[in-house]
């Protein structure tokens, strides 16, 4: 049994992306280098970040929760 066994029945990266969110860091705090809330990659580890308020969220974690958007289209 691997450790993905868990995501049978979720859209395609959902499952990866829950994983990534429940390791996240600390909240971010104004005047620390931007790293992404989901994964918690650094400025060095991404090539783009969006942010919102209180969370940013980087350009592998972003396509990766569009791929799980787009799976639950009908």
């Amino acid at each position: 049994m691997s450790e993905h066994d868990d995501d049978a029945g979720l859209p395609p990266g959902l499952g990866r992306l829950l994983r990534l969110q429940a390791r996240r860091s600390a909240p971010m705090v104004r005047g620390e280098p931007p790293y992404c809330s989901f994964c918690g990659r650094g400025r060095n580890e991404y090539q783009r970040i969006v942010g919102g308020p209180k969370v940013m969220i980087c350009n592998d974690c972003l396509a990766d929760a569009r791929t799980a958007l787009d799976a639950g289209e009908e």
